[in-house]
């Protein structure tokens, strides 16, 4: 009987503990999530913003090039539009870098967000299978106790009793260690 009780202590308290890990393991997991989905998020955004100056920069691109060649036969104003359609080349071309940039890192958050995923549906069917576990296991323990109350009377059936619960405890222990 002391040792089916310590048993069933040991195996609330492997259960318990086991359960508040899991629980820590899931918060950290939602809360990565979270912060993964807020990073999207303000990626998309910039993501936004960028093209935005693109399509700026191409417009100031094309009225440059309009200025260019309405103005070749001046050659003070040519070099002047030409630093002008120079600079706005460079703004292209380092808004054009950000944007691949910027697309390269959404495509990444998007890959982590999706491993991240796939983590907590693992971990939660894992939790799933092992409450059920120890559900079976603590019905089990319950029949078990039901049994030995009614056992109590017959001696013969005692020591029956004694090497069930031996062979349930091997079962338990051997259980416990893989």
């Amino acid at each position: 009987m002391k040792v089916v009780n310590m048993l069933k202590v040991k195996e609330e308290y492997d259960y318990e503990n086991q359960c508040r890990k899991l629980d820590g393991h899931i918060d950290n997991l939602t809360s990565e999530l979270e912060r993964v989905e807020k990073a999207k998020e303000q990626l998309e955004r910039i993501l936004y913003e960028r093209n935005i100056a693109l399509n700026e920069a191409e417009v100031k691109l094309v009225d440059a090039e309009k200025k260019l060649a309405e103005v070749e036969n001046m050659p003070i104003a040519l070099s002047e539009y030409q630093m002008e359609d120079s600079t706005c080349h460079k703004a292209f071309a380092t808004s054009e870098k950000k944007v691949k940039y910027l697309a390269r890192t959404l495509e990444e958050e998007r890959y982590n967000y999706a491993n991240i995923e796939k983590q907590l549906i693992e971990v939660l069917e894992h939790g799933s299978r092992k409450f059920s576990e120890a559900s079976r296991k603590i019905n089990l323990l319950a029949e078990l106790a039901n049994h030995h109350q009614a056992v109590d009377a017959n001696p013969r059936a005692q020591v029956m009793a004694m090497w069930f619960g031996l062979f349930l405890f091997a079962l338990f222990a051997l259980n416990l260690f893989y």
